[in-house]
């Protein structure tokens, strides 16, 4: 069996599934449609993050197809061009997992990188002004720390995504004055 990730939606108390209280089954259902509505994002993104990993679009892949499209993400990695290292990485992993067990050094690898890379470039474009863009990079950093575990990028992205806020606040005080 795979091993994968679930996300639990539930009550914070007991439902007694024979109600018959018209209110307290009102209660119940507005109860779960706030929870689904704060999770909505998290759901997307898990939807998302599905899609990736189980596309069927490739054909099988063999251990030695998955090194050499690591070794590619290693090499714009290294040149420090992590918005192209992104979705050579992403294909690494989908193609690792066509390609099975053998292959699951490598996804390893490439599902560590992935969260360094996207806040790598969320960092270059702050560097670059191009803060809108930033903030979506940024949201795909915390989520994917999220994904993989990642604590150190997780609470990096976060820092850089207030700092991000603060500086785009500032910029539309001054340009009012």
């Amino acid at each position: 069996a795979k091993e994968g990730k679930v996300l639990i939606l539930r009550p914070n108390h007991l439902l007694n599934s024979f109600e018959s209280d018209v209110r307290k089954l009102e209660m119940a259902y507005w109860h779960g449609y706030r929870m689904t509505k704060e999770k909505m994002k998290k759901i997307k993104f898990l939807l998302a993050a599905a899609a990736i990993f189980a596309a069927t679009g490739l054909s099988a892949q063999t251990v030695s197809e998955v090194n050499t499209k690591f070794n590619e993400a290693a090499a714009l990695i290294q040149a420090k061009d992590f918005g192209a290292a992104i979705p050579v990485l992403e294909q690494t992993i989908e193609m690792g997992l066509n390609a099975g067990a053998d292959a699951s050094a490598t996804v390893q690898q490439a599902q560590k990188l992935l969260p360094t890379c996207y806040f790598q470039y969320g960092l270059s474009l702050c560097k670059e002004s191009r803060f809108d863009e930033a903030l979506t990079v940024l949201d795909s950093a915390m989520q994917y720390a999220e994904l993989f575990q990642d604590v150190k990028v997780l609470g990096n992205s976060r820092k850089l995504i207030s700092q991000t806020y603060t500086v785009m606040g500032a910029d539309a005080f001054n340009n009012q004055q």
